[in-house]
């Protein structure tokens, strides 16, 4: 996927003024075609270049900087976050620390993502720890699973269900089942890497 550059970027005033409507239309596209919930209130949102350009470009606004003048320090991170072909990253929003014991950075046990085969393939991910972003839309906890070219096959059948477990603090649950919008996402990111791929290759 190509990088994000600081060319990618409004300054912070010209974005001030298309804030209400790009951050409106952006939550929006998060809200429903990138985000899987838990009962607890948590959720697992999967990130992409449109995802992270808004974080990026919040944090900008929020910094008052100027892409082309300022340094993004941010920027080499928020790239190291693109996916390639048969990879899912997301990152696990906070869980209300009012239902938590007292921690002050809360690591799940366990993730893990289940598609329904019989028997179930159970995918467990790479965690990622140590953000170092400042961004507010980076608090949660990152993960990234990688699917073998079978794996990437049964995720891409839509017959077949798909939930995520966690185990949290003692909190075990099972997320709603993936919902159809956000899959053909997902399965949207992989077609425009591989289209991409060929692109380059020819």
């Amino acid at each position: 996927m190509n990088p994000l550059r600081p060319e990618d970027f409004f300054s912070w005033p010209d974005y001030e003024a298309v804030r209400k409507v790009t951050r409106h239309r952006l939550l929006d596209y998060i809200k429903t075609q990138r985000t899987v919930r838990f009962p607890s209130g948590a959720e697992l949102i999967f990130d992409n270049r449109q995802t992270l350009w808004f974080r990026m470009q919040e944090t900008i606004w929020m910094g008052r900087l100027f892409p082309k003048k300022d340094s993004l320090v941010e920027l080499d991170a928020i790239n190291r976050m693109h996916c390639g072909m048969g990879e899912l990253e997301a990152h696990l929003s906070p869980l209300d620390r009012a239902t938590l014991p007292p921690e002050p950075d809360p690591w799940p046990e366990e993730l893990t993502l289940e598609i329904a085969t019989r028997p179930a393939l159970i995918l467990k991910p790479d965690l990622f720890r140590g953000n170092y972003l400042t961004s507010a839309w980076d608090r949660g906890i990152r993960f990234r699973w990688s699917f073998s070219d079978s794996e990437r096959t049964l995720f891409s059948q839509l017959l077949l269900g798909i939930n995520f477990r966690i185990s949290l603090q003692g909190i075990r649950e099972t997320s709603e089942p993936l919902p159809l919008k956000v899959r053909r996402s997902l399965l949207g990111d992989w077609e425009t890497l591989n289209i991409s791929s060929k692109g380059m290759q020819g």
